[in-house]
């Protein structure tokens, strides 16, 4: 539905979602909750702590807005992993640890790549340069030579450009987003070769294939705050309590009423 959708076609939108509510479904068709494990239970606590404090510290704009809306994505990516996973779906009761580990990597990269996308929005062309060229380096994994940058990134293939290519990744040194390392000199001798690394622009495409397919490596999630937990409350929902604001909020989902906000887990 777009942006110009009138007020009857809205009212006739809840309507009809109210009415799938009323469906007399048989038993086994019927919604089923899926419960988060203990442990479970604190890793997402832990992760929804910080994603709030994160959300608190982020200016105004459409990447906080966009945190708004990524906070609930653990909870629907933790259902679908849990199904497919599993030889009959039918008999999945809970949500393991494992499974919301690998949710909250896909939710994490989801948060990266949202943010990178704004910042590319509100680039000037020089910042805008200046990630193009980190990231020319940063899909070489042994780096690049000077020599190497000049002759193979259009920007410095001109008059002046090995100049102007020094002044760029001096600054980007100093700005912690290139790593110059030495190589050595050649067999032959001569002066020793310097390589320049991006930093904090590794492959992402592990760390996606391992959080799908299960392989990811068990790791703490958040801060080590080990705030109780209440129990399990109904419908597979779970409180924990995000110290930062002093908020009660409840497992997977999406419906706020004064300060709290629940998350069923329901498919």
């Amino acid at each position: 539905m777009g942006r110009n959708a009138s007020a009857p076609d809205m009212a006739e939108l809840i309507h009809r979602f109210r009415d799938l509510r009323a469906l007399d479904l048989p038993d086994d068709e019927l919604p089923r909750a899926l419960d988060l494990s203990p442990q479970a239970e604190v890793s997402y606590g832990k992760w929804f702590g910080n994603h709030q404090s994160r959300r608190r510290d982020t200016e105004p704009g459409p990447f906080r807005a966009a945190l708004s809306k990524l906070e609930e994505v653990p909870g629907r990516l933790a259902l679908i992993l849990a199904l497919a996973d599993a030889e009959d779906p039918s008999m999945v009761t809970e949500v393991d640890d494992n499974i919301l580990s690998r949710s909250i990597a896909l939710t994490d990269w989801f948060v990266a790549e949202a943010e990178r996308v704004y910042r590319i929005m509100t680039e000037t062309p020089e910042t805008r340069a200046e990630r193009e060229l980190v990231e020319w380096i940063a899909q070489r994994r042994e780096g690049a030579t000077m020599r190497e940058i000049v002759r193979g990134h259009s920007r410095y293939r001109c008059k002046g450009g090995t100049a102007e290519a020094q002044v760029d990744l001096d600054r980007l040194v100093s700005d912690g987003k290139l790593d110059a390392r030495d190589r050595g000199s050649s067999p032959k001798g001569g002066r020793a070769t310097v390589s320049y690394h991006a930093l904090g622009h590794g492959d992402t495409t592990p760390v996606l294939a391992s959080a799908v397919l299960g392989e990811i490596e068990e790791k703490e999630v958040g801060d080590g705050d080990t705030t109780p937990l209440s129990p399990l409350g109904s419908e597979g929902c779970v409180t924990v309590t995000d110290v930062a604001s002093r908020q009660n909020v409840s497992e997977i989902g999406c419906v706020t009423n004064g300060d709290t906000t629940t998350y069923e887990g329901e498919l």
